[in-house]
């Protein structure tokens, strides 16, 4: 099972591509600044079986950076992790890097 964290997960791109992952059956860590506002992804979250993972994060608040932990995950356990600007790539596939 891939696991994917997603920064801006809460609208737009973000929201499309955590639904995309959670439809693909992935463990998705879906962050965003203001969780009680974000209808669409706890919505989400309550259908996905437990897949789908709500993170406040503010992204230019380096102590919550800092401080984004999971238990029994570490930053290199994510399959992917995207800014709410990155694009959706399919289960299995990767970026090629040069």
């Amino acid at each position: 099972m891939s696991t994917v964290l997603i920064a801006g997960a809460n609208r737009g791109i973000g929201l499309a591509i955590a639904q995309q992952y959670a439809t693909e059956f992935a463990e998705v860590f879906a962050c965003c600044r203001a969780p009680a506002k974000a209808d669409d992804l706890k919505a989400l979250a309550a259908s996905s079986g437990g897949r789908v993972r709500i993170i406040p994060l503010e992204v230019a608040e380096e102590s919550l950076i800092a401080s984004l932990k999971y238990p029994g995950r570490s930053a290199s356990t994510f399959s992917s992790t995207m800014p709410e600007s990155a694009a959706y790539r399919p289960t299995g596939s990767r970026p090629k890097v040069t």
